[in-house]
């Protein structure tokens, strides 16, 4: 008699749960609109960060609910956006961003 093979393996399930992030970055001068979000959006799917939404705030802040894959380093996380967003906008806004940023894990605390 053969031994069972497993049903679930790494090839074919995906992980069940998702790491949800706040990110606030802070403009020099904030764009008048932001017909640059579906690129963004678009140019972060590829490393693993989805964003969700987004808002202005206090007139110069970029506020985005983001989604990260498991394997995607909260230290990466600002690094990516910052660089993809400066590099939508360069044309018109060389330096978009003041240096400062805020970002903090979002989610359900369980307790027993």
């Amino acid at each position: 008699m053969s031994s069972p093979q497993p049903i679930y393996t790494t090839e074919n399930c995906t992980l069940a749960y998702q790491l949800d992030w706040s990110l606030t970055l802070f403009w020099k001068t904030l764009p008048c609109a932001d017909s640059w979000l579906p690129s963004l959006q678009a140019a972060l799917e590829p490393d693993g960060v989805r964003i969700l939404s987004h808002r202005v705030s206090h007139g110069d802040c970029s506020m985005f609910l983001l989604s990260t894959l498991p394997h995607v380093r909260p230290t990466d996380i600002a690094r990516r956006v910052k660089g993809r967003l400066q590099h939508l906008v360069r044309g018109s806004q060389p330096k978009a961003f003041q240096r400062n940023y805020d970002l903090r894990g979002i989610g359900v605390t369980c307790t027993s």
